[in-house]
């Protein structure tokens, strides 16, 4: 794959070198986004605007807790590009997250995950709660849901803070053929700013 990315570049006149870390997420910027018809899984989405992950992952809720956080596409509050994903919690037990899973992945293999948060208020209930939570997991894709490995990363963010990078590595199993991204705000009140989402093969020692 990245050696057909290399020569359609170099066919273009572009200088995009074999090197070149490609990212394997659909919409890792957060600039695509779409209007759903149908609500996404216990969430509020303002103008029914969600993220376009493609078929395989996108924004959604975890347990039906009143009141219900809230997504929404923010213009003015974002790292790069046009836009970035604004979340809500009003909640100790709310749950959101932006996903992508069955992302092609190779086995024995290094993936760096990385993402940027951005928290105003961000509450962890003095400690009991996990907060910020992102990472990368991978497995077999008959058996994904059932085995997967990798890591979630708990930065315990709290308050307000200015963009933050967080960042995990994960070497893959010998069999695992599928990926897994999410970036959470776990039973954690306040807002939170999601942008910049990457997996990218880590480079080999030369």
């Amino acid at each position: 794959m990245k050696k057909s990315i290399f020569l359609l570049s170099a066919a273009a006149g572009l200088s995009l070198s074999a090197a070149d870390p490609v990212n394997l997420l659909d919409n890792g910027g957060l600039e695509n986004w779409k209007t759903l018809t149908t609500p996404p899984r216990m969430i509020l989405l303002k103008d029914n605007l969600a993220p376009d992950m493609g078929t395989q992952g996108g924004l959604e809720g975890e347990r039906p807790n009143e009141p219900m956080a809230t997504g929404e596409r923010d213009e003015t509050v974002k790292r790069s590009g046009k836009y970035s994903l604004k979340i809500t919690n009003p909640s100790f037990d709310n749950i959101t997250k932006v996903l992508q899973y069955n992302i092609p992945v190779e086995g024995n293999t290094k993936y760096i995950f990385r993402c940027y948060v951005k928290g105003q208020g961000i509450d962890r209930n003095q400690g009991k709660s996990i907060g910020v939570w992102a990472g990368f997991n991978a497995g077999p894709d008959k058996t994904f849901w059932s085995d997967n490995k990798g890591t979630l990363f708990a930065p315990k963010f709290e308050g307000d803070f200015d963009w933050q990078k967080v960042e995990v590595e994960v070497t893959t199993r010998e069999n695992d053929n599928r990926g897994m991204i999410q970036v959470q705000l776990r039973n954690a009140k306040g807002t939170l700013w999601i942008d910049d989402l990457e997996l990218i093969e880590a480079p080999k020692a030369k």
